[in-house]
């Protein structure tokens, strides 16, 4: 009787529908707003050295120009003994209960239209609040570790003997010292222990692209043949654009693909280290970057600043999986970070999203390169922390010259049927202004009006790789927004013009 019962029940909830983002999202604010006044309530009471540090937990507003702030997780997180007032401490266990229960309730089975970034930003809040949350730490992919918490991978590395240095990451203990004498590896000879050399010897050594760096982080492996302080760093970006997307397209991702779906619907899953890396080659020089692609990809690689090949377009160079290839290019039109963000972008949309739909001859192939462009805009913080999205870089220097001064702007509801030959200029058209305008656009859709529309905007871009869109099929971005296209462009311009004041603007740009 009672299993028949606990079956009903479970069917009946399978009835109801689905909590809707906003709905979510109001509740998510609710958590905020409420923890917000009643510490704000306790530090009038405190004395003012007290009083400033309870108040600094309290979340600061969005930021004026719309971007988003991010705070990435480390690979280890110690046991939490911060001392914290009695009252302060039950406020923040509360509000790190609530988040928990906010995140169950954006996550398959409880919602069956899942939110998945949502539920990120809520887990994120929920150990920032409690750290000691072991079932937050699950979802977000940590195992126990010393009283504290780990990534598999970090767990694996300790228990291999490696020691976590502050700014070569995982390596054998043995080799702190030389590190930190500037001592470098000589390249690797079969047989022999590891020989030591001033920085600059080793470098010189790894020139030849064949005989450079290869360097291994939790979800990239990288290729390179540029000196290895620089390499590291590079390893280091990547990881964090790595979890900052995950968190950011968790619902481009989808709940097939995405790690914390995957583990709210079996509570008995345990994380474990990922087999699969993401694979980047960056060259010292763009003419080692040419002569790496072009006799498999053609002339075109002289116009790129950077490039992601799928599986598929990697055969002719030997290689059994996607890549991204980039290279150094000081005072190049794009640096070499934004370039890198942008190209990545596409290689985690799609070897994280699991196997595209979309048709490269059909519509919408603007959303694939506003995203690229959106990432572009990632910005590292002093402390450690990510602000992405703004109005800034070059790109936007050049929408706001071209679709508002120049009033070349192109209806949002022509520029979504472009193909990928149309954006690329085909048919008389201009890439520069395309990408220009995409970028801003995406801009616009993932943080105007306090993110109202960003929500079904990534849900439009979900759908147009999964192939959803194919044939004039599926709901139209306007329909998705709720706003007619003229309505949208005249608020965008708007925006786009009171950004900023214009900035240089180069010739040309790729």
């Amino acid at each position: 009787m009672l299993a028949f019962a606990t079956t009903a029940i479970l069917a009946a909830i399978s009835l109801l529908p689905p909590e809707t983002g906003a709905a979510l999202r109001a509740d998510h604010d609710q958590i905020l707003s409420a923890e917000a006044e009643e510490l704000t309530n306790i530090a009038r009471k405190l004395p003012p050295a007290v009083a400033d540090a309870v108040k600094s937990l309290i979340p600061a507003p969005r930021a004026s120009d719309g971007s988003t702030m991010f705070v990435p997780l480390p690979e280890l997180v110690a046991k939490d003994e911060q001392a914290q007032p009695a009252a302060v401490k039950k406020i923040r266990d509360a509000s790190a209960q609530a988040f928990l229960a906010l995140a169950k309730r954006c996550l398959p089975p409880a919602n069956t239209v899942p939110r998945l970034a949502l539920a990120d930003e809520c887990l994120r809040a929920c150990v920032a609040r409690d750290p000691s949350n072991a079932e937050a730490w699950r979802l977000l992919g940590y195992v126990p570790h010393e009283q504290g918490w780990a990534t598999p991978f970090a767990a694996a590395k300790l228990s291999e003997g490696f020691v976590l240095h502050p700014k070569f990451g995982w390596v054998e203990k043995a080799w702190v010292e030389h590190l930190d004498k500037g001592e470098r590896p000589a390249p690797y000879v079969a047989g022999k222990s590891t020989k030591w050399l001033p920085a600059a010897e080793a470098d010189e050594l790894r020139k030849d692209f064949a005989k450079g760096w290869q360097i291994h982080t939790e979800h990239f492996t990288i290729r390179t043949n540029v000196p290895l302080d620089e390499a590291i760093g590079f390893g280091r970006r990547l990881e964090d654009l790595r979890q900052l997307f995950g968190a950011m397209m968790a619902d481009v991702i989808g709940p097939d693909n995405g790690q914390t779906a995957q583990f709210a619907k079996n509570p008995k899953l345990v994380p474990a280290v990922l087999k699969k890396k993401h694979k980047v080659f960056y060259f010292a020089s763009r003419d080692e970057y040419i002569a790496y692609l072009e006799n498999s990809q053609g002339a075109g690689v002289r116009d790129n600043l950077g490039s992601y090949l799928s599986k598929k377009d990697t055969k002719g160079l030997g290689l059994t999986d996607g890549a991204s290839f980039f290279f150094r290019d000081p005072g190049g039109q794009l640096d070499v970070t934004e370039n890198l963000d942008h190209e990545v972008s596409h290689q985690l949309l799609f070897e994280m999203a699991g196997a595209d739909r979309y048709d490269a001859d059909k519509a919408h192939f603007w959303v694939f390169e506003g995203l690229g462009t959106y990432f572009e805009t990632m910005r590292p913080q002093e402390n450690g922390s990510i602000r992405i999205g703004g109005m800034i870089g070059k790109r936007i220097d050049i929408a706001q010259k071209r679709l508002v001064n120049d009033k070349e702007f192109i209806p949002i509801g022509r520029l979504t049927t472009y193909n990928r030959n149309l954006f690329y200029g085909g048919d008389g058209g201009d890439i520069y202004l395309n990408y220009a305008e995409a970028m801003a656009l995406t801009v616009y859709f993932m943080q105007a009006h306090d993110e109202k529309y960003r929500e079904a905007f990534l849900d439009y871009a979900r759908d147009v790789y999964k192939g959803k869109m194919r044939g004039g099929t599926g709901k139209g971005l306007d329909d998705r927004l709720g706003v007619s296209f003229g309505d949208l462009a005249r608020d965008f311009l708007a925006q786009l013009k009171a950004a900023k004041p214009l900035e240089s603007v180069p010739q040309t740009e790729k």
